[in-house]
């Protein structure tokens, strides 16, 4: 974290390690907060996420140990470009469900499936 504290101080984002650099790490299993009534912790270590979803806390033996926020930092792509983008990918999503919805018209108009070439 050390390593990137700069760029996210400067509202950039970190650089990520590739997974298959973690080692013999334990996995840390993750629960939402609220925690369900009746259910407790597990006794090892465990992070629960806010109910913002922003921060995160670790637990361990249901004792609060560090919270922490996590980082927001800027994309680089303004409010103008997102909405720009917008139609495209409305466009595409459109154009997949509309295939799909097309496959099945014509399969039920033909009576039996109609053949594809993975098929």
């Amino acid at each position: 974290m050390q390593e990137n504290q700069a760029r996210l101080e400067q509202g950039r984002s970190p650089h990520f390690t590739h997974s298959d650099s973690t080692g013999n790490l334990v996995p840390v299993p993750v629960y939402y907060d609220p925690i369900p009534a009746g259910m407790s912790l597990p006794a090892g270590l465990c992070a629960v996420v806010a109910t913002n979803k922003q921060s995160f806390t670790f637990y361990q033996a249901s004792r609060a140990l560090d919270s922490h926020d996590l980082p927001v930092y800027d994309d680089g792509k303004g409010q103008l470009e997102r909405i720009a983008l917008t139609p495209i990918t409305v466009t595409a999503d459109l154009t997949v469900v509309g295939g799909v919805l097309g496959y099945l018209y014509l399969e039920d108009l033909a009576g039996q499936p109609v053949p594809w070439p993975w098929r």
